[in-house]
This record gives structure tokens, C-alpha cells and sequence, in this order.
């Protein structure tokens, strides 16, 4: 098969009927596509990569003809982008499908949401537009980058791959009080932050006052 201009490095090995050494080069006509060190090859560039074998044979055997060995290197994939996030928020307990627009998708073996792996991830391809639907994994409050990786690298980070996992409220107790206010409300959920600032609660527009996070799934 071809290899890739900064892929992985490729070991030659030969071994002449005299059993002398056989030694290893470049032919100069690939210099520019590929570099050897010892029986490493490495590959800098796209073209043709041609090793030359030599045996130079001593006072018993005499040289043996060159033999050749030569394939074709192919440029090194793009990396992926992420140029947008639909939607770009959901709850902290995951299960958000989130459509991921960009490039240079082919082959993706991994998308994370800040460190984590996607719970679930598929290729799709509608009207000729490539994305990736997954699934987000839970994740504590907060904003994290959504990265995926090909054959070709990792998406850099930017600004519009950005999602924000929030803070759910699934019961309140009691579920009523005066509109002078006052009334003491234990609030369960999950994804809130402990203590008594990091959490902002409101009723409304109204700011809760006396806030009081006592685990990540309790206010009150």
C-alpha cells in the first residue's frame, strides 16, 4: 500500500545468499520524498520513494547488483474542522443529539466533548453536506470543547465548537408560597455547584436569596 507524507516510518530489512551485510539508501531521485536512518525509512514528502539495497561483497563473494525497492507516498490527510455545534447546549445527564457541521470528516474514529467520548457517534451525508450526529455523554455544568479526530488529526479548538452542558431542576418543594416571598424551597436536580454563590437560582427574574447548594443535586 501507499504511504503517508509524516506517517508512520517503515523498517527495511534484505539478506544476501553470502550473508554479508547489506547496506540501505535513499536513491538520490527520492530525496525529497523520503529519508533513511539505519533501515528506517521516513517520509517527507509525495512522490515516488525508491531504497536502494547493496551488498559490496568482499575478498571471497563479489558485489551483488543493486536491488530496488520502491512505492509511492501520498500526501498526509487534512485535519477535521468544527465550524458549528446544533444544538449547543443540554443537560448535564447527556443524551443531547448534537449535529456537528465542518470538514475533513472522513474516516473520524473519535469525538469528545471536552475528555469525554461521545456517548455514540455516526457519519451522515445529506445532500452531499457531510456531519456527524452524536450523542452528548454527561458531563458536570459547564462549557466544553467538541473535538473530532480522523486518519488526518485532531479539530483544533475554536469558539464555534463550544457546548455548554447546564444545570437541570426536576422537583420543587413546596411548590407554592406568598408573593411577598420568603418561603424556603428545596430545589433537586442536577448539575448544580456547591455552596452558597456558585449557584445562581431564580424565580423568574427575581434572584433566590439564602441560596444553599449542599450537593450537586440538592439546593436547600
Amino acid at each position: 500500500g501507499n504511504a503517508t507524507v509524516g506517517g508512520p516510518q517503515y523498517t527495511v530489512a534484505a539478506e544476501a545468499s553470502s550473508k554479508l551485510a547489506v547496506s540501505f539508501s535513499i536513491d538520490p531521485a527520492s530525496s525529497s520524498v523520503c529519508t533513511i536512518s539505519g533501515a528506517t525509512v521516513s517520509f517527507v514528502g509525495s512522490g515516488t520513494c525508491t531504497i536502494d539495497a547493496n551488498q559490496a561483497g568482499n575478498g571471497e563473494y563479489e558485489a551483488a547488483p543493486q536491488v530496488q525497492q520502491s512505492f509511492q507516498v501520498v500526501p498526509a490527510a487534512p485535519p477535521p474542522t468544527v465550524t458549528k455545534l446544533k444544538p449547543a447546549t443540554g443537560p448535564v445527564g447527556g443524551g443531547t443529539t448534537v449535529t456537528i457541521s465542518g470538514t475533513n470528516f472522513a474516516g473520524v474514529t473519535s469525538v469528545k466533548f471536552g475528555a469525554t467520548n461521545a456517548t455514540s457517534f455516526t457519519l451522515q451525508t445529506i445532500k452531499g453536506v457531510t456531519s456527524i450526529s452524536a450523542v452528548a455523554p454527561a458531563e458536570p455544568a459547564g462549557k466544553v470543547d467538541v473535538t473530532v479526530t480522523t486518519p488526518g488529526g485532531t479539530s483544533a479548538i475554536s469558539t464555534k465548537d463550544r457546548f455548554s452542558f447546564l444545570p437541570t431542576v426536576t422537583g420543587l418543594s413546596p411548590t407554592s408560597g406568598t408573593s411577598a416571598g420568603g418561603t424556603a424551597v428545596t430545589v433537586t436536580g442536577a448539575g448544580f455547584a456547591l455552596g452558597k454563590v456558585a449557584t445562581v437560582l431564580k424565580f423568574g427574574t427575581k434572584k433566590g436569596t439564602a441560596v444553599n447548594c449542599t450537593s450537586s443535586t440538592k439546593i436547600g
